[in-house]
């Protein structure tokens, strides 16, 4: 078998989201982990991926970095659905908006 061709034009991400919130039409449908992201989209490694490609989706993005938490809401649409996971293309707006940055409290 045949190494996959690389067919990103933008780089991954050294540190791709913890967690990502999937909502479609209002509600959210999933939560699950990315397995890496890029400016261009993320890829979200889960199984059963409940939409098909073509739907649009908010995702709520959730980087933990120490004790520093931040989350960013973009817009996408769900490229490819696999059995390893799915694929969503973000798609443009006006810029990724930031939610929330906050520290963690520490026990």
């Amino acid at each position: 078998m045949e190494p996959r061709q690389e067919r990103r034009a933008l780089r991954r991400r050294a540190l791709p989201p913890n967690t990502v919130f999937v909502y479609h039409d209002g509600h959210r449908v999933f939560r699950c982990r990315a397995a890496d992201a890029s400016e261009a989209g993320v890829f979200l490694r889960t199984q059963g991926f409940p939409l098909l490609p073509g739907a649009f989706v908010d995702l709520v993005l959730v980087f933990e970095v120490g004790d520093l938490i931040q989350t960013y809401r973009k817009r996408g649409v769900v490229a490819r659905v696999g059995e390893d996971g799915a694929g969503i293309r973000f798609v443009r707006t006006e810029q990724g908006q930031r939610i929330h940055g906050a520290r963690r409290e520490r026990s």
